[in-house]
């Protein structure tokens, strides 16, 4: 059965509306605020084809496009060629410590600045032309076959060029972050996948059609619907997401070179002594939001140094440094009798984590089971 044609109207109509209150919101937003226009543009990217889509499914919507908007014709063909460009960017920036575009940035737009001087003369068509290319158009079945695949090919690059950078982003973050929850951009990995399994499906009707099977305009409707959710819960988290980077934090520690650092063996005893008592009898891992920057600037070292100390001297990231000070302390807790006064969580909190999902992750990781499973244990054994 096929999709109700005014139904899709609705919920292409719908949708446009969201996506443009939510380009408002982020133009709004002073945090991020170069990643918020970026993203602003990638939800207007989705939002105007959807909208045209609602004309192109509806008779009366038609009609008035033919009659007042005909001269919109062909203006949507190439937005396919910005999303994976301003994916891209949008994930590099937000990611990035300087949060910054480059001049030769806008060279990821050169297809689609070709292909709209490429259409140019059909912009430039009389109204009567627009008009009858229009009613063709949506009475005639187009022949689709593989003509879009390199389109769709060129967003797959994108997607895989994004997941490379939150992959390299994941591991960057735990050389300044006690706390990542907040920071590891875990939705925007998940909502990659998704669109990577979205422009999959796209390839296989383009393939499906090419060999006789014509199933792209049946199940399209479907799909450009996923597309647009996940766009626009792109556009929820985005305009939540906080600020990642302070500017006084290095971006990528694992990239520092140590070398030429005039760290001596002195020193760096010095700084190791400062940094167990910061964390045994200071206990400054208690700190939920604690940060390699922060924790310099109490034990006055530079960051850079201090990140010598704990990846080169201890051989290990920020975050497992600080985690294992609050994963040991937890385990004496769940060791006392008092302990058992307090719930999971107080005792997440009073070791320095911000939530109980994250507190039950670490522990498990450290230790192979859950708090509870601890508690529970270390109560038989007594």
């Amino acid at each position: 059965m096929s999709p109700n044609p005014n139904l899709l109207s609705i919920i292409f109509l719908l949708g446009a509306a969201q996506g443009f209150f939510l380009i408002f919101l982020l133009c709004k937003k002073k945090v991020n605020r170069q990643a918020n226009r970026i993203l602003a543009l990638l939800i207007f990217t989705f939002s105007y084809p959807i909208a045209a889509f609602a004309f192109w499914y509806n008779d009366y919507l038609f009609v008035f496009l033919l009659t007042k908007l005909y001269h919109f014709y062909a203006t949507i063909d190439p937005f396919p060629l910005l999303f994976g460009p301003l994916f891209f960017l949008y994930a590099r920036v937000l990611a990035s410590n300087s949060g910054i575009l480059r001049k030769r940035d806008l060279l990821h737009f050169l297809p689609a600045a070709a292909f709209t001087i490429f259409l140019l003369p059909d912009f430039l068509e009389s109204a009567e032309f627009k008009i009858a290319r229009l009613i063709a158009l949506r009475t005639e079945t187009a022949d689709v076959g593989l003509a879009a695949l390199p389109v769709l090919l060129y967003n797959v690059s994108y997607l895989a060029w994004t997941t490379h950078i939150l992959s390299g982003h994941q591991k960057n973050i735990k050389d300044i972050f006690s706390s990542i929850e907040k920071v590891n951009l875990r939705w925007l990995r998940q909502l990659t996948i998704i669109f990577a399994a979205v422009w999959g499906a796209f390839i296989v009707l383009m393939v499906a059609e090419w060999i006789g099977y014509r199933l792209i305009y049946t199940i399209e409707p479907g799909l450009l619907i996923v597309m647009a959710i996940v766009v626009y819960i792109i556009g929820y988290y985005g305009q939540s997401q906080p600020k990642i980077f302070e500017e006084s934090e290095p971006e990528n520690m694992e990239q520092r070179k140590y070398s030429h650092s005039g760290l001596d063996r002195e020193k760096n005893q010095q700084y190791m002594k400062k940094l167990t008592k910061a964390m045994e009898k200071d206990h400054l891992y208690q700190n939920g939001g604690l940060t390699l920057s922060e924790l310099s600037k109490e034990l006055a070292i530079s960051p850079n140094h201090l990140s010598q100390v704990i990846n080169a001297g201890l051989q290990k990231n920020f975050y497992d440094f600080v985690n294992e000070y609050r994963i040991e302390a937890a385990r004496k807790m769940l060791h006392t009798d008092e302990s058992n006064k307090l719930t999971i969580l107080a005792i997440a909190y009073e070791v320095g984590f911000n939530s109980k999902s994250a507190f039950n992750t670490a522990f498990k990781t450290y230790t192979n089971m859950t708090p509870s499973a601890y508690r529970n244990l270390a109560a038989k054994a007594a």
